[in-house]
């Protein structure tokens, strides 16, 4: 069994991969070309910085892979996938491909968050270096990686901004051996947040849109928070079977008390995630979160659910599943 979902998590991402190749320039991708070519990089990011957003980060690469020829324009993308594909598995092996994977499975219009390079930038690559931050805190690597790695994401995309704040104070709870790291980067994640607001260019931005409401924001945000999962199961139900049958086979089972109350911190963090994007989304632009960006509440809720599913489930359950899978021992 282990072999069959590693042949389909690898024959999944090589069909994303080939058609990563077929990419070219689009929309925003030929209006950053053009001030790229006709100045500079760092024209691109000032002409952002001063007029619509302060995601400097995004700014940045979208500006060094317009001087790369456009017939090659789905090779970053390329390596983008496998460097989410490697973090994935350097964070939690089969589980973590098999997150990725059903994610990409059932994420809505992938044209525009993966097969885009202006959007992959935005929301799929955010994503990637997230799991990258949380490979160097498991592994010990210096703490001043994940902080940076954090930092840098903030200035990539507004909603991956909002919900790495989220996640990040969900994983200090969870990990108190970590904390001291989690708490580095949480403060790391607030100043990138706080360096994108404080660009000039948001108030040009915000005048495209009617003026924010908190209170039609939060009653957004209170009915819309479990739609990118409702959305998820309609669209790909196999896919979310698979993370369960993941979590069931090389997730570790509750044996204490504690252990219950961890699942608790996941669920609770897995609705504050999705609450919290869709406030941010709502309150920033007074209308509903866009297919596009459901991408990254989508892959942090199946994350969070593939690592409580065998928490949560009976003994019976795990017992049935290694039956199928491996057979009686």
């Amino acid at each position: 069994m282990r072999k069959l979902i590693l042949v389909i998590c690898l024959v999944i991402l090589t069909y994303h991969a080939i058609i990563l190749t077929t990419v070219r320039w689009h929309a925003d991708d030929l209006a950053d070309a053009a001030v790229v070519q006709q100045s500079s990089v760092l024209a691109l990011i000032s002409t952002y910085w001063q007029s619509w957003t302060g995601r400097v980060g995004y700014a940045l690469l979208a500006g060094i892979l317009k001087t790369i020829p456009e017939p090659l324009a789905g090779i970053p993308l390329i390596l983008m996938l496998a460097l989410w594909a490697g973090a994935c598995w350097a964070l939690a092996q089969e589980r973590g491909l098999v997150v990725l994977v059903a994610t990409l499975s059932a994420a809505p219009l992938l044209e525009e968050s993966l097969y885009w390079q202006a959007g992959a930038l935005v929301y799929s690559l955010p994503l990637a270096l997230f799991v990258v931050a949380l490979v160097t805190v498991k592994r010990g690597y210096h703490a001043s990686i994940p902080l940076l790695l954090v930092l840098f994401i903030a200035t990539l995309s507004d909603t991956m901004q909002v919900i790495q704040i989220v996640a990040l104070g969900t994983l200090w709870l969870l990990f108190p051996a970590y904390r001291r790291v989690f708490a580095g980067m949480l403060i790391a994640a607030v100043i990138g947040l706080v360096i994108v607001q404080l660009a000039p260019g948001n108030a040009l931005r915000k005048a495209h849109f009617p003026p924010p409401d908190l209170g039609l924001s939060l009653s957004y945000a209170a009915r819309a928070t479990g739609t990118v999962l409702a959305g998820a199961l309609r669209r790909a139900p196999l896919a979310l079977v698979l993370v369960g049958v993941a979590g069931l086979l090389w997730g570790e089972r509750a044996v204490t008390v504690l252990d219950k109350r961890r699942a608790l911190i996941v669920l609770l963090g897995i609705i504050a995630v999705n609450f919290a994007g869709m406030l941010a989304f709502y309150y920033a632009t007074s209308g509903p979160m866009n297919a596009r960006s459901e991408i990254i509440p989508l892959f942090v809720t199946l994350a969070g659910l593939c690592y409580v599913m065998p928490i949560l489930l009976p003994r019976r359950w795990h017992v049935a599943v290694h039956k199928v899978a491996l057979g009686p021992t």
